[in-house]
């Protein structure tokens, strides 16, 4: 009897242990986009850097993945776009940066929480920062994807394994099954 009550303490342990195991790496944030299907606006800075094919490999990574995503590029400002730029700054190894933007009650834009519904993201990649460390065209394209998992409401990886949305790290990826499954766990198939 001792036996099989100490069996089934083990198995129930065992099954919250992986249950809660699954829950810990929700590498997504809560708030986000009412939607995966949306638009990016290239600053003149993209193109007079030279950035143009990085951002679009970032944008083309996460296409394909799941029905529900959808990133393309427009030339218009209206419908609240995401917005990337090029730009330097002095802060040494910040590669890229993205900000999120929602409407408040009066309808004005202000800055998001990773908890608030968004309207659109702004992502920034530092040129002088990426030339410092010798970034090649795959790192640049990889920094480029891992902005734009986070405008697609992609947190960084908390879990030990591979990633594009790492942080602070160079690497030449796209994204990984790890990236991919949380992608679908926030947005679906």
């Amino acid at each position: 009897m001792k036996i099989k009550k100490f069996t089934k303490t083990i198995v129930l342990v065992a099954i919250l242990t992986l249950a809660s195991g699954s829950f810990c790496y929700a590498d997504t944030f809560t708030g986000g986009r009412s939607s995966a299907v949306y638009k990016a606006y290239f600053d003149s800075s993209v193109s007079s850097y030279g950035y143009s094919p990085h951002y679009m490999a970032g944008m083309s990574n996460w296409n394909n993945i799941s029905s529900k995503v959808s990133l393309s590029i427009t030339t218009s400002t209206s419908d609240y776009p995401d917005k990337y730029y090029i730009g330097n700054t002095a802060t040494n190894g910040l590669w890229g940066q993205t900000a999120i933007y929602k409407k408040n009650l009066l309808g004005q834009i202000v800055t998001a929480q990773t908890t608030d519904t968004w309207v659109y993201s702004t992502i920034v990649l530092y040129d002088n920062q990426m030339k410092a460390y010798n970034m090649n065209a795959a790192e640049v394209k990889s920094t480029a994807t891992h902005e734009v998992g986070h405008t697609l409401s992609l947190a960084h990886t908390t879990a030990s394994v591979e990633s594009v949305m790492r942080e602070g790290a160079i690497q030449f990826i796209g994204p990984t099954t790890y990236d991919i499954t949380q992608l679908k766990a926030k947005w679906g198939n």
